[in-house]
């Protein structure tokens, strides 16, 4: 899993955040609720694609690898690259096997 985040740490796309927010904080990824939740969403989309459920493995594949516009979307409010992160998807397929996380259950 530290791949993975690894991976979405570097293609985040060099646009820093507006340092203005309510509290005075810098409007970070750490304290986005909103960009933290959209990562999570890619990170649980990545991980059902490793894993060794077919159905799950096949709705990631296509969500993260056909680049539909739902993609798109999702990276841009996670504050990432659409076109960076599905190229380092990419290279982690050729890279490693998809041996998925053992012990969890990724999907229902």
């Amino acid at each position: 899993m530290e791949l993975i985040e690894q991976a979405a740490a570097e293609v985040e796309d060099g646009n820093s955040p507006a340092a203005d927010t309510d509290n005075g904080q810098p409007k970070s990824h750490d304290y986005d609720p909103e960009r933290r939740l959209w990562t999570a969403v890619l990170l649980q989309a990545v991980m059902d694609w490793q894993s060794h459920n077919v159905r799950a493995h096949r709705e990631a594949e296509v969500f993260l690898l056909k680049r539909p516009v739902d993609l798109e979307a999702v990276c841009h409010r996670a504050g990432m690259n659409p076109d960076a992160f599905q190229s380092k998807l990419r290279r982690l397929r050729r890279t490693q096997p998809l041996a998925g996380l053992p012990g969890m259950v990724l999907a229902a």
